[in-house]
C-alpha cells in the first residue's frame, strides 16, 4: 500500500469532489493508508465538509510569513486534520 496518497485539487469543485471520492475508494480498498490534499485551500476543505465526505488525514499548504494560511490551519486543527507546510 501507499502510506500517504495526496492529490492536487483539480480546478472546479465538482471535479475535485469526484476525484476525492475516488481517493476515498482507494483508501477503503486498502491501497492507501492515508489520503490528503496537496496545495489545498480553505475553499477545497470547505467543499469536502459541505459535501459531507470524509476529511483528509493530511493537508499540505504553502505556509510562510507572507501567506500564513491562518484560517486553513485553524479549520484543520478544529477538524483533526494534520497540516504540513510545503
Amino acid at each position: 500500500y501507499i502510506d500517504a496518497y495526496l492529490m492536487y485539487p483539480p480546478a472546479g469543485e465538482k471535479l475535485m469532489l469526484q476525484v476525492w471520492e475516488a481517493m476515498q475508494e482507494a483508501h477503503s480498498a486498502g491501497m492507501a493508508k492515508h489520503i490528503g490534499l496537496s496545495l489545498a485551500t480553505l475553499t477545497d476543505l470547505n467543499a469536502i465538509i459541505k459535501a459531507k465526505l470524509p476529511l483528509p488525514r493530511l493537508v499540505q499548504a504553502s505556509v510562510c510569513p507572507f501567506t500564513p494560511q491562518s484560517d486553513l490551519i485553524a479549520l484543520c486543527s478544529d477538524q483533526g486534520v494534520h497540516v504540513s507546510s510545503l
